[in-house]
């Protein structure tokens, strides 16, 4: 009697462990990853590993299981199985349209990275009273293997960074330069692969001439200011 019993549980455990088998399959199936490379190919499989130079993900190959590298400067994108994305293109050149002292003004920017955490810009654009410049550097906070849609940053730059622009006597409009520190962060979508937004605020360093200017101005040349210079800026 007992062994008729154990047989009888044998049999009513197989379909069940068939069943979990079957589940397992169509879920490893189903949570795959996919690598959008910049010729335009996608590889799908599994992610199992991640360096500093590549990206090691294992495909099925007929019967048998393959793992391949595939070096990071090749991707463009990657999107997780839980639909999230790495947006590769971030450690690329970029160029941008936008306003504040990056960005000479109102203008544009160009913007290089050697390396993840380190990059160099120049910025050239309209500045109210000429045509203003910047250059400097971005240094992120996150490495490279983040997941996040958010990336702070710190950046530092020297340039223009005060504009002094009187209405109806451009003769008057003057530029000042020196050094300006600041902060802010770098947002990418989970849909936008090529492009992302960037938002800071800058802190310049002046000295008295940009003050004793406007000082000037109001005393002997009866210009009157409605506002003072502001301690920031933003970009």
């Amino acid at each position: 009697m007992n062994v008729s019993s154990n047989k009888t549980t044998e049999c009513m455990k197989l379909p069940f462990l068939l069943l979990l088998f079957c589940l397992y399959l169509i879920q490893t199936a189903a949570a795959q990853d996919t690598i959008f490379k910049k010729n335009g190919e996608q590889l799908v499989g599994l992610i199992r590993e991640s360096d500093d130079s590549y990206i090691h993900l294992v495909q099925k190959k007929k019967e048998a299981y393959v793992s391949i590298k595939i070096h990071k400067d090749s991707i463009e994108a990657i999107k997780m199985k839980k639909n999230q994305s790495i947006a590769m293109t971030r450690t690329m050149n970029t160029f941008g349209l936008g306003f504040g002292l990056d960005h000479g003004g109102l203008g544009m920017n160009l913007l290089i990275y050697p390396q993840w955490n380190l990059g160099f810009f120049a910025g050239l654009g309209y500045a109210f009273a000429g045509l203003g410049f910047n250059a400097g550097i971005k240094i992120r906070l996150l490495s490279q293997q983040t997941n996040s849609q958010v990336i702070p940053f710190l950046m530092g730059m020297y340039g223009y960074n005060t504009a002094i622009s009187v209405k109806n006597a451009s003769g008057y409009d003057k530029l000042f330069y020196g050094p300006t520190l600041g902060f802010g962060i770098d947002y990418q979508s989970r849909t936008a692969r090529k492009s992302y937004l960037s938002f800071a605020l800058l802190f310049p360093v002046r000295g008295n001439d940009a003050q004793n200017y406007i000082d000037d101005l109001n005393r002997y040349h009866g210009v009157i200011f409605d506002t003072k210079l502001l301690p920031f800026t933003i970009s």
